[in-house]
Order: C-alpha cells, then sequence, then structure tokens
C-alpha cells in the first residue's frame, strides 16, 4: 500500500479529473478515514492530501470531493509554523523527490519540534523503503497523541511487512478492534492488505499472440517445415487459504491455448495442489504436493506429481536469500515420447536485493537431473540466472526482465548420429503489466530461447509475443 503523503498537487485543491487515475475503492475508503481524522485534529495540510488520494483511487468518490471542495473554500484560523517549508517539502513528495522530502521535514522537524514533520519524513523513508530510517521518526510521531492512531497505522504496516515489531503490529489490531477510533477501519483495511489475508483469490487471463517456433523446428532445416503460428489462450486459476497467508493453502489452475493452424499443438492442462507456509511475512517455508495433467492436440500427452519446498529469509529490508527445491515425477502418455518418462530433480539458491520504490534484483544458480527412462534422454543440469522487477506510475506499472542460462550433459550418445549430446540453453523474459482498473490489467510478455547442441538437430531458436487481460477476485 503507498503511504499516506504519496500526492499533493501543486494547487492543493485541485481535484483529480474522472477516471484520471481509478484505484480500489477499498484503498479509497482507507484515506477517506485517514483525512477524516486529520481533519478532525486540525491537520489541514494532511486532510487536504488525504482527500485527494482517495479522489486519485476512486474518481468518483462523492463524499472525498464535498469535503475536499469545503476544506479549500473554508479559511483556515491559523497555519502551521513555517508553512512555506511545510508546502515545499510536501511539494518534493508529490514530485517524487522522496529523499528531498524527507531531509526538509527532518530539518523542519529540528527546527521547529513539529511532529508532523516527524510523521511525513517517516512516511517517506518509508516509502523509500528504508524502513529502518523510517521506524525511529514514526515512533516519535506516535508519542504525540494527535498523531498516535496515524503514526502506528505506519509502524503497523512495517512490522506486517517484516514480520517483526510485535508492539507496533499489536498497537495496529488494537487499532482495528477500537469503538472509538477514527482509523479502525484503516488499520483493519491495512491488516487484511499488508497480510495478504484474503481467504479467496481467483484469476482469469486471456491471452493471443505469436510463436515463432512452436515444433522447435532446427535453424536452417530444409526437411521440416516451419512451424510459425499464433495462439490464444485461456488461463483460469484459483487460490485458497482459510486462515490467511499463515497455514494450509489449495491451488488449482486450467488452461487451454488454441493454436491457429497447427491444431497438433493445442495444448490443455489443468492441476492443482495442496501445501502449508509457515510466516505470514517475507520470511516464510512452505511445503506443497502437487499433480498437473496436459493433453496435446486429442490425446493424453503428460501426468506428473511434483513434491516441492521452498523457504525465504529476509535477512535485512534490503536482502533476502531463498532456496527451493522440487522432485517432479512425470509419465508421457504417448508412444512415442514414452522415454522421457521418468523423475525429474531441481534445486535453486537465489539472493535478492530490495530498492526503493518496490525495485528487486535477484541472481540465482540452479542444479538439475532428469532420470528418464531412455539412457539418451537423462541429464544433469546447472547454470546461473538473474531477474528484475520494478513498480512504476504509482505502482500501477510492474516491469520485468528475466535471464537463465543452463549447460546439459546427457548420460548416453544421441542414438540417431551417435554424438555425445551436450546442449545449452539461454532463455530471456520481459514483460509489463498494467493496473487499469481494481481487477483489470492488461499484460504483454516477451520470451526467447536460443538452444544450441553438440547434435544440430537440437539448435534451434524460439521466440514469443503474447498480449493479454488479467481479470482479479479476491474474497476476505
Amino acid at each position: 500500500m503507498l503511504a499516506l503523503m504519496w500526492a499533493v498537487a501543486v494547487d492543493p485543491c485541485a481535484v483529480v479529473p474522472e477516471g484520471a487515475t481509478a484505484r480500489d475503492r477499498d484503498q479509497a475508503a482507507v484515506y477517506l478515514n485517514i483525512a477524516d481524522d486529520e481533519l478532525a485534529g486540525g491537520r489541514r495540510d494532511t486532510a487536504t492530501v488525504a482527500y485527494q488520494e482517495a479522489i486519485r483511487r476512486d474518481p468518483a468518490n462523492a463524499r472525498a470531493r464535498a469535503a475536499l471542495a469545503r476544506l479549500c473554500h473554508e479559511t483556515p484560523a491559523d497555519d502551521h509554523a513555517g508553512p512555506d517549508r511545510f508546502s515545499t517539502a510536501l511539494g518534493l513528495m508529490k514530485a517524487g523527490r522522496r529523499r528531498e522530502a524527507a531531509a526538509l521535514f527532518e530539518s523542519i522537524r529540528l527546527a521547529e519540534h513539529e511532529t508532523a514533520a516527524s510523521l511525513l519524513a517517516g512516511v517517506c523513508w518509508f516509502e523509500l523503503g528504508a524502513l529502518d530510517r523510517a521506524r525511529p521518526l514514526l515512533r516519535e510521531a506516535a508519542a504525540d497523541p494527535a498523531l498516535a492512531d496515524s503514526a502506528t497505522v505506519f509502524l503497523g504496516l512495517i512490522a506486517l511487512r517484516d514480520d517483526e515489531d510485535t508492539e507496533a503490529a499489536d498497537r495496529l489490531r488494537a487499532i482495528a478492534a477500537s469503538s472509538t477510533s477514527p482509523l479502525r477501519r484503516s488499520a483493519a483495511e491495512i491488516i487484511r492488505t499488508a497480510q495478504g489475508d484474503a481467504r479467496a483469490v481467483a484469476s482469469f487471463l486471456t491471452e493471443a499472440g505469436y510463436d515463432s517456433n512452436v515444433a522447435l523446428t532446427p535453424d536452417g532445416s530444409l526437411i521440416v517445415p516451419s512451424s510459425r503460428d499464433g495462439a490464444a489462450s485461456e488461463t483460469v486459476a484459483a487460490l485458497g487459504q482459510p486462515f490467511g497467508r499463515s497455514g494450509p493453502f489449495a491451488r488449482a489452475a486450467g488452461q487451454y491455448r488454441k493454436q491457429f493452424t497447427l491444431g497438433a499443438y493445442d495444448l490443455g492442462a489443468v492441476g492443482g495442489a495442496l501445501g502449508w507456509r509457515q510466516g505470514a511475512g517475507p520470511s516464510f517455508a512452505t511445503g506443497e504436493y502437487a499433480y498437473d495433467f496436459f493433453t496435446l492436440g486429442a490425446a493424453r500427452y503428460l501426468s506428473a506429481h511434483r513434491l516441492a519446498a521452498e523457504g525465504r529469509w529476509r535477512a535485512t529490508p534490503r536482502f533476502s536469500f531463498a532456496v527451493a527445491a522440487f522432485a517432479c515425477f512425470e509419465s508421457f502418455l504417448q508412444e512415442e515420447t514414452a522415454g522421457y518418462s521418468g523423475t525429474r530433480l531441481f534445486a535453486q539458491a537465489e539472493a535478492a536485493a530490495h530498492g526503493d520504490g518496490g525495485t528487486i534484483a535477484a541472481c540465482a544458480y540452479h542444479g538439475a537431473h532428469d532420470d528418464a527412462r531412455a539412457a539418451s534422454l537423462t541429464y544433469w543440469e546447472h547454470g546461473p540466472g538473474c531477474h528484475a522487477w520494478l513498480a512504476v506510475a504509482d505502482d500501477r506499472g510492474r516491469l520485468f526482465v528475466e535471464a537463465d542460462l543452463a549447460f546439459r550433459r546427457y548420460a548416453a550418445p544421441d542414438p540417431l548420429s551417435g554424438v555425445d549430446r551436450r546442449d545449452r540453453f539461454l532463455d530471456g523474459l520481459g514483460g509489463a503489466e498494467w493496473s487499469l482498473t481494481p481487477r483489470w490489467a492488461a499484460r504483454l510478455t516477451l520470451t526467447v530461447r536460443r538452444a544450441t547442441s553438440t547434435v544440430p538437430d537440437y539448435t534451434y531458436t524460439h521466440f514469443t509475443a503474447m498480449a493479454g487481460a488479467v481479470y482479479t477476485l479476491a474474497f476476505f
């Protein structure tokens, strides 16, 4: 969730036009409650910003618009000390210059003993991901009875995000349970959002696009015809977690991909999993059993059982480490592919850096072994990988990129050529997702694979480009 002071206009009374940046109506309600509380405490600047934020997220919110209009046509009895510096700092926040805003708020805090500046400086550092700098400022603001609930909301959000500071988390829950605090609904919403307490989530993805090499035809082949084709697919997925993030979960998914011309490669898939996650915060461990079934064309193709485990440790707000492993028991159901059946083992270790504004960059190394029924298809594999994720445009957009390199060695020579087979795979993934409404998002995904082998028939290039829309429902 974005913090309270994300935006203030050059004209603080300007109303965002209808449809400008509509966000989740539940989140708008959070900011509306905070605005009411700030206004009741006489903090007009922060109330103005909070009403604006509610309107940005829900442009049709009549109560927020009416309150902002009243506020902007009233003349305050007196202003805060140093209104020009305070307004300048708020303007820097609006411009996204949070480091400068935080420095100015801290200067105001020291020079004028203004606890509201402590609150806003803490919010700036929270937005930047500098949680260690945000905590003491927010705790200082929490000591002011007029700001205690607002500061505690952010302290609790930090506590829930990092699975630490039990006292702050308990205070946040106390506010949510209070019958008198104006921020009780805000606290309850933040707990629900931060902990991922949706008991059930369903999503629907519709995509269409281009595939340069559906059949993985060898590069330069004059015998095998080109397999360029377009495709459209529909994917449905559901997740249930009856006790929230920490505890048992179940998920199910189904997909059907229809090729425009190469119907023999139409793909159907259904699957599900049962598991347990321990830990609601960024440090957690999970274990699960999953089953997947695939069809290719009109025929049964693959049945697979999988046991998997994953653990992630958030060592500091800036760094985390993760390990993951699975064993997959695969049965290929067509005679011509039966030799691929067997047990596939995989393990990976990852280190990730978490930057300002939600940026994540990670590097990993994996190892795998496929004990296929046919010795010439049994292999060992290893290689590095990296990925990056970036939130943009007020967290409405997400950009991602990934690259992986794998070296594969086979247990027996290729049966047709007699050559010892060695493969190398360079995979790339990139894309973007943009939130259009609280439930709808647009998605663009690009993939590329360059496979080289000591056996020329296994050297190929594969590229896909897919565009689609995602619809998501959450049930709390």
